[in-house]
């Protein structure tokens, strides 16, 4: 039955289909052909050059009209009389090469379906490879995904201590799976030691001191009653999935099966009880819950394992919501997913901002954002106001620059830091959150994600300005690295204390009621340290012709623990000689927040972009002038 439906449908589309495809084909092998055999004289290159462009122009306008016909095609009933959709499914699945396959995958994302559409009866058909392929399809048809296998439950006081219990059995198993491990890295110092807190007390190891009442802290949230409970409040919720979030970047973990498996399931009713709109913690709790299925997904056999239990739809809700953080989170484990199409993996903390979507065109230029002190991608990065609400953004480089600039990736680094010991949940980490320590592992997740393979431009704030010198000064010493170096174009400091802050100078004098970070207590002004990394760079930076531009603050901002307002970057730290500098009229929170896109916070890092991109992107044009330079 099915073979005689399949024969009277390709029938069907044989002159429609046919005929496109076979030229589509044709077009692409004979340019790969022609570019294999270029082995004649020099002076035919400016020619190849012309007949790749040229193939290439021919290949988009081609792929845009079978794009177009096919949704056309789809608004007739005897499309879907002919089951045409089932057929598409077939060969995105028997195709042996991606170029066809990722074809297939974009007509079946256009199609129109009728409304009482069984989709079910298609779902059963599509592998994984077509699943994935039709999540990261731009502009896909959202009924691919319109099953909720997460639904939504109460969460009762029963309920919620069921739940506890699974969590805590989940997490002593993995610590159990570790415990043989030689490796000092395989469980986290900080994972057991709130894992004990949390299971122990269920409160803080003591009260926070009267002194500190009229302060704004970390530990507000707590309460200071010793009674113990085995009601999973939110506080303690989110302890525990910092505990598995820590876990799950663990490679160890992650390439367990089962409990990879028993991490999925756990999640998933974590995300049932509090995905309801009306719930306040609902953001917060989705974002770590995402992130650990993130951390899950960059092991490839864990893949069956996540669609299995219904994550798709979920994270395709959260694309198609109006909530950026949530949007980059689901990016981030849909990039991990899509292994057909890259290797490149988004470890814990490394975000796509853009492309969030299979693209055919290579990315020219990555530009890479890292925050500074309590800082995120997910906040550090917003408009500074907007006169019209509907044109706001909270994150302007996933929402500006892909509009300028498409043919760029958008990375978010994010890293945990405090301006207190006070914020800090966890007091036996302190050293790996030393400046050296933060370089070096956020230098080698970048590098997972394939950073360095072509020019980047580095945008940061604060803090983030001194970890990326330091980045670049060790991959100067690190053979696999040191393409971090010579592929460094362009770098912006926003605020950067290149020399030091007075706030931590003064926190630093008030060490015994303020208890300054590890962060905080390496900037403070004229570390030695500081010295020696200024000196470094800016012999790195004249070495491999870095273009470098420093924002300054020159209002005041009063920071936590400080009851007055003051400069937090003096000019005399953050204007050191690296490049052309700007003094902005704003504190040090704003410095890094554009109004618009003329604003100079935006426009000057958008023509950096430019003037990099210009040198570096191929177009028809400066191509076959290159080619015509080397004629002989």
């Amino acid at each position: 039955m099915f073979a005689q439906k399949l024969k009277s449908s390709c029938k069907f589309i044989s002159v429609s289909f046919g005929f496109v495809t076979a030229f589509v084909t044709h077009q692409y092998q004979q340019t790969f052909g022609e570019k294999i055999d270029q082995h004649v004289n020099k002076n035919l290159d400016v020619l190849h050059h012309w007949v790749e462009l040229r193939s290439k122009m021919a290949y988009e306008k081609t792929e845009s009209f079978l794009i177009k016909y096919c949704q056309w095609l789809s608004k007739s009933t005897l499309f879907h009389k002919m089951d045409m959709t089932s057929l598409l499914i077939f060969l995105a699945e028997n195709q042996n090469t991606t170029f066809l396959h990722g074809i297939c995958i974009k007509l079946l994302s256009t199609i129109e379906f009728p409304q009482d559409v069984d989709m079910e009866y298609y779902l059963k058909k599509c592998d994984s490879n077509t699943l994935i392929g039709l999540a990261r399809s731009h502009d896909v048809n959202l009924k691919w995904f319109s099953n909720e296998d997460i639904l939504p439950r109460e969460l009762t006081e029963e309920s919620g201590f069921q739940l506890s219990r699974e969590i805590q059995q989940l997490i002593h198993d993995i610590q159990s799976s570790l415990e043989n491990d030689e490796d000092p890295d395989s469980q986290p110092q900080c994972s057991t030691w709130l894992f004990q807190k949390v299971i122990n007390e269920h409160l803080p190891d003591e009260p926070i001191p009267n002194l500190m009442n009229d302060l704004s802290t970390g530990r507000d949230h707590h309460s200071l009653s010793h009674e113990k409970t085995d009601v999973l409040s939110t506080n303690i919720l989110f302890d525990y999935l910092k505990i598995l979030r820590q876990f799950t970047a663990n490679d160890k973990v992650s390439s367990n099966p089962d409990l990879s498996a028993s991490v999925l399931n756990v999640v998933r009713d974590i995300v049932a009880f509090y995905d309801d709109e009306g719930n306040p913690d609902r953001k917060s709790v989705l974002e770590k819950c995402g992130n650990i299925v993130a951390n899950l997904s960059c092991t490839d056999a864990n893949r069956e394992a996540v669609i299995q239990r219904g994550y798709l739809p979920l994270f395709m809700n959260w694309k198609s919501s109006t909530d950026n953080t949530l949007k980059i989170v689901a990016d981030r484990a849909l990039t991990n997913l899509d292994f057909q199409t890259s290797v490149k993996k988004l470890c814990d903390g490394i975000y796509v901002l853009h492309p969030n979507c299979r693209s055919a065109d290579e990315a020219i230029v990555d530009v890479v954002f890292v925050h500074g002190i309590q800082g995120s991608p997910f906040h550090t990065w917003r408009q500074r106001q907007a006169f019209d609400q509907a044109m706001y953004t909270d994150c302007w480089p996933k929402d500006w620059l892909p509009e300028d600039y498409p043919n760029i990736r958008v990375i978010g680094v994010h890293y945990e830091s405090f301006f207190s010991d006070w914020y800090s949940s966890c007091p036996v980490d302190n050293e790996k959150r030393s400046l050296e320590n933060k370089a070096i592992a956020i230098k080698e997740k970048l590098k997972e994600f394939g950073v360095g393979e072509r020019p980047i431009v580095w945008v940061t704030h604060s803090l983030g300005g001194l970890i990326t010198k330091r980045m670049l000064s060790l991959s100067n010493s690190c053979e696999d690295t040191s393409n971090f170096l010579s592929s460094t174009k362009g770098l912006v400091f926003y605020s950067v204390p290149h020399l030091g802050s007075p706030f931590a100078t003064t926190t630093g004098r008030a060490r015994f009621v303020l208890f300054p970070s590890k962060e905080v207590s390496e900037i403070e002004e004229n570390a030695e340290g500081l010295k020696k990394l200024h000196q470094d760079f800016s012999e790195l930076a004249r070495k491999f012709k870095i273009e470098c531009l420093d924002f300054g603050e020159s209002k005041p901002y009063k920071l936590p623990y400080v009851q007055y307002a003051q400069v937090i970057v003096p000019s005399t730290s953050s204007n050191v000689g690296y490049g052309r500098f700007m003094l902005l009229d704003s504190n040090h929170q704003d410095v890094c927040k554009p109004v618009n896109k003329v604003d100079p916070r935006y426009w000057e890092v958008s023509a950096m972009i430019r003037r990099v991109l210009q040198e570096n992107e191929k177009t028809e044009d400066n191509e076959l002038f290159k080619s015509m330079s080397t004629v002989e």
